[in-house]
């Protein structure tokens, strides 16, 4: 289901990447299905960036629609809302729910820390993965719904642009949610 900001959205959807050099999304074929299409299959794309015309091959795992509007801005609908509406919901503030939302979660996780890695988005990707981290190495009883509100915030903020922040807001970002993992009693990644 598409969030009311993306219905509301006036322009075409299209089947496309976001460019790994300037973080653009490029358009590769129209979307039929409205934004609900799901991109499937194992092959390579080669395209160039209409942005900044460097042209450079895709896993067909970082396709993804959006909707580009007249003036070229580009939305993307939120496809990870069914496994985090649970959460934002307050399930979380169960600890008996915890394990069944984390099973929904870590699939989730998974896909879109790929999706990051393959379109160059390397703070999104680093984002997924230490909230991966927190929940598969923090006891769902000890796991803190503010801890999961951050998280869910952080992800929401960067899935949402065309691109990851400014090089220190990104490092910054990091750093406080790796903090945050060793405050739960997490080592931090090598």
């Amino acid at each position: 289901m598409l969030s009311r900001a993306v219905s509301d959205f006036a322009g075409e959807w299209y089947l496309g990447v976001y460019c790994r050099r300037c973080k653009a999304p490029i358009p590769v074929f129209r979307d039929l299905g409205g934004g609900e299409a799901i991109a499937a299959g194992t092959g390579k794309l080669t395209v160039a960036c209409p942005s900044c015309g460097k042209r450079r091959r895709y896993r067909a795992d970082a396709v993804m629609s959006f909707l580009i509007g007249g003036d070229g801005a580009a939305v993307a609908p939120d496809r990870n809302a069914p496994a985090a509406a649970p959460i934002a919901s307050g399930g979380w503030a169960d600890p008996a729910k915890r394990p069944e939302l984390i099973s929904g979660l870590q699939p989730m996780l998974r896909e879109l820390k790929a999706r990051a890695e393959s379109s160059g988005r390397d703070v999104l990707a680093r984002v997924a993965e230490l909230f991966a981290d927190y929940l598969a190495g923090v006891p769902p009883e000890r796991q803190k719904p503010a801890a999961i509100e951050q998280y869910l915030k952080a992800l929401f903020v960067l899935s949402r642009g065309s691109g990851d922040l400014a090089p220190d807001v990104g490092e910054e970002l990091v750093a406080t949610l790796s903090a945050l993992n060793r405050r739960a009693g997490l080592s931090p990644r090598r």
